[in-house]
């Protein structure tokens, strides 16, 4: 705790505007507009000092306060105040710097709300009536005010004072002690710090009697600054808190007049128009920052409990050294008044005088001692409070930023995922098509060695075409040469056997006209030989030329029976011996098969002629005069 560096650090958290998360959203159903236009509901102050809160269960406890350290506590709860409400104004979205004119120009902490609700709506009306927030709107018109105090600690001063001398003019009576003490107990709101009854002098034995009558000095600006809100605060008496009455109605009353006149503060037209308004980021900060006070007023309730206890306790403590103490003085003014009447004192009560001296001291020193603890307890608590505030802000934010960071890591896993099923889609795709272009490339070797192949048989082809058409130019001009030579021999043997025919046709036709005249000398046989001994000489001639002249007929009629027969007989096919012969053998001219034999005797291979025994260079059909 009293370690330099950690001092260090804990001024430098304590002087450092409180960021605000930045995922804080206004709720669906909220019904707040900007905080140009309106400031957020009265909210409990938070205190520095647990010991300062607004619970007055044991009043008593703070009779023991001097005037100088009411006025230091009450400075202290000032100034954190005013510092919340300048980090509130920074997460609002305000510069610090303009932030800070603006409180020390109007930022005053009177009104009808709490101390800090009344700071910020005052700064924000400035803040809105200022040429810099000119275009967002403002709840209500204000004029340009002066330039305000130089710095904070002397707005503290002016502030404190003009609460206490507000809160004297409703309760003349009042001390200055007084008025602070009632302004500590109600958290620095005057309307409360008006039903506060001051306790009776019994309970605040070690209260000085003396007040300090140290005034502030005040500039001329904070003069003219405080006048002004005098006249203001005169000129709208209905914001005035009403005066204590005896009773719990008219604290009752009070505190219904004090929320009615917030809410008339509050700009009801705006929260309308702040349903169609939801992603104002002012909003959503001030509805986080309202979430965050609900969770720490449980905590700084916790811890003003606890400090009320140690203080209780402190207090207890010293009320009874306290009495033991007045106790004590009384025994030893009884026992000057013994001694100035006898003059004369024993040992034994000397002694016992100056053990109950001793004993004072003691007791004295404990006084000291507990009043030192209580105030290190309460700045210790203090420092823990903003410690935890901290806290709390920078876990809100952190955990903000891992909601933030998750949610980006689990898009970018998505994504990822997404990319990746593409990828192996893509790569699926790749191989698929590598292979076909394998496929493709080993059909095109295949189809290029085919060609190739087809290439070398076109070309063999072409050349044995080539080579098969001179065979068969050749083989056309041998059939055209043996078909002249056939058709040659054959009219040759045409006209040799028309010659034969006609010549065997004029043998058969003078033989007819022989058997006829024949058939006549027959018939004239008689006279023949009765005739034939004269014309003996005649008949040897006769008969010689009739011996001539008949075998030339008979020599024709055998050669034309031999022929008949050689015609018949070599007519018909050597092989079946059935039909008629029609295919010539050449060269030999023989006419030995039909046509059915001689494509036998061809498919046999068989080259020669069976009638000569030629070898057979070309067979030729014939058709006889038979055809």
């Amino acid at each position: 705790m009293g370690s330099n560096a950690r001092d260090k650090a804990r001024a430098a958290r304590k002087h450092r505007p409180k960021p605000i998360p930045p995922s804080a959203k206004p709720p669906a159903s909220s019904a707040t507009s900007s905080a140009a236009v309106s400031v957020p509901d009265p909210l409990p102050n938070p205190n520095p000092n647990p010991n300062l809160g607004s619970s007055a269960d044991d009043p008593a406890a703070w009779g023991y306060c001097t005037e100088e350290q009411l006025e230091e506590l009450l400075l202290k709860n000032l100034e954190f105040v005013y510092k919340e409400a300048l980090s509130r104004l920074i997460s609002l979205g305000y510069d610090e710097a303009v932030a800070l004119k603006a409180i020390l120009r109007s930022g005053h902490c009177y009104g009808s709300m709490d101390v800090l609700s009344n700071i910020l709506q005052n700064a924000i009306a400035s803040l809105n009536s200022s040429p810099q927030q000119e275009g967002q709107g403002s709840a209500a018109a204000a004029v340009v005010e002066p330039a305000g105090f130089s710095d904070l600690r002397h707005l503290e001063e002016y502030s404190l004072a003009g609460l206490v001398c507000l809160l004297q003019q409703y309760r003349p009576h009042l001390t200055r002690g007084d008025a602070m003490w009632c302004l500590l107990m109600a958290d620095l709101h005057v309307g409360r710090a008006n039903a506060i009854d001051v306790p009776s002098p019994e309970l605040a034995l070690c209260k000085l009697h003396a007040q300090y009558d140290r005034h502030t000095e005040l500039s001329a600006s904070a003069k003219s600054v405080l006048k002004r809100h005098a006249a203001a605060l005169a000129s709208h008496p209905s914001e005035l808190p009403h005066p204590p009455m005896a009773d719990a109605s008219g604290v009752k009353d009070l505190d219904e007049d004090v929320v009615a006149s917030a809410m008339k503060n509050l700009n009801l037209t705006s929260l309308e128009a702040g349903e169609n308004d939801r992603d104002d980021p002012k909003m959503a900060t001030i509805i986080d920052l309202c979430r965050q006070i609900q969770d720490l007023r449980v905590q700084v309730k916790e811890r003003k409990e606890w400090a009320q206890q140690k203080a209780l306790q402190a207090a207890r403590k010293v009320s009874n050294d306290l009495m033991e103490l007045r106790a004590l003085r009384a025994e030893r003014e009884e026992n000057q008044r013994v001694r100035k009447g006898k003059q004369a004192l024993e040992d034994t009560t000397m002694k016992k005088l100056a053990e109950m001296e001793a004993a004072l001291r003691k007791a004295s020193g404990q006084v000291d001692r507990a009043n030192a603890e209580v105030r290190r307890l309460e700045t210790e608590n203090a420092e823990i409070r903003a410690e935890m505030e901290a806290s709390k802000l920078s876990a809100a934010e952190s955990a903000a930023a891992c909601t933030e960071a998750a949610r980006r890591e689990k898009k970018c896993f998505k994504r990822l995922q997404v990319w990746e099923k593409q990828r192996e889609k893509v790569q699926d795709e790749i191989a698929e098509e590598r292979r076909k272009v394998v496929e493709v490339e080993r059909h095109l070797t295949d189809v290029k060695e085919a060609q190739k192949r087809a290439e070398a048989k076109w070309k063999k082809e072409i050349k044995a075409k080539e080579h098969a058409i001179g065979k068969v130019d050749e083989e056309r001009r041998a059939k055209e040469a043996a078909e002249l030579e056939i058709k040659r021999k054959h009219e040759a043997l045409r006209q040799k056997i028309e010659l034969d025919f006609q010549r065997h046709k004029d043998d058969v036709q003078r033989l007819e006209e022989e058997y006829a005249r024949l058939k006549a000398v027959a018939g004239t046989g008689e006279m023949v030989s009765q005739s034939s001994n004269a014309f003996t000489s005649e008949d040897t001639d006769t008969k010689r030329t009739t011996s001539d002249t008949s075998s030339q007929p008979q020599t024709a009629s055998k050669r034309k029976q031999g022929s008949s027969r050689r015609v018949n007989g070599s007519r018909l096919c050597f092989i079946c011996l059935k039909e008629e012969v029609s295919v010539v053998l050449l060269p030999c001219a023989h006419q030995t098969f039909c046509a059915k034999c001689n494509e036998d005797h061809e498919k046999k291979a068989k080259t020669r002629c069976p009638a000569c025994q030629t070898v057979i260079e070309q067979r030729v059909r014939v058709y006889g005069a038979s055809s």
